[in-house]
């Protein structure tokens, strides 16, 4: 297949190999195994159907299904069951399979300059204090609403503050920082560690 035509150019076919992706390509890395052999794969912000692992533990002779952990965030209570669903039927093929559920994060004075290049502590205290002031938070620092439907409330608050390509929606830093500490649908880079330690001890990489 094309993939294999790639690692082969590439000089990588003798390198392991692991998959990682979010929303829809999560699902394109959820079901990469039943085509490509994988050390293991991170889908994030995804579930697929179940049924779909059913016998996937002899996907292909000499090729054993890899290790996948899925990443996905609390409030999203439809992906959150299908991870469920999907650890358990893998689970039931014999195979490994582990969820790790992304909770909402409390903003502080710090958290955008601690998460954002560019943004210094005066700043971020700055869009911090903004967002409290607007009632935009609450008493525990956590975001009120979704920041994808109520963008043009946060978003008129902070305008003031930083230059206006940091506000852009999918690719400024700000509106994905907000998503993911609402905790709804977002690609992660947090548990990349335990993403790397988790494949690290249960991969088959020799």
């Amino acid at each position: 297949n094309s993939a294999t035509t790639l690692l082969a150019r590439e000089g990588w076919d003798a390198l392991p190999v692991f998959a990682l992706g979010a929303s829809s390509g999560g699902a394109f890395a959820a079901l990469l195994p039943f085509h490509l052999k994988l050390e293991g794969a991170c889908v994030q912000i995804m579930a697929v159907p179940p049924q779909v692992y059913k016998g996937a533990a002899t996907v292909a002779p000499g090729r054993p299904f890899p290790p996948l952990l899925f990443v996905h965030m609390a409030r999203d209570g439809r992906t959150a069951a299908g991870v469920a669903q999907d650890v358990a039927a893998l689970t039931q093929e014999g195979l490994k399979a582990k969820e790790v559920a992304v909770h909402p994060q409390p903003l502080s004075p710090s958290f955008f300059s601690e998460r954002i290049d560019g943004i210094d502590a005066k700043v971020s205290k700055k869009l911090y204090d903004a967002l409290k002031h607007a009632l935009l938070l609450d008493n525990d620092g956590l975001l009120r609403y979704d920041p994808r439907p109520t963008s043009g409330k946060w978003r008129k608050v902070l305008q003031p503050l930083v230059p206006s390509q940091n506000l852009e929606a999918d690719t400024g830093p700000i509106p994905q920082e907000l998503n993911l500490a609402w905790a709804g649908h977002e690609i992660i880079s947090d548990t990349t560690n335990e993403m790397l330690n988790w494949f690290e001890s249960h991969a088959s990489t020799e």
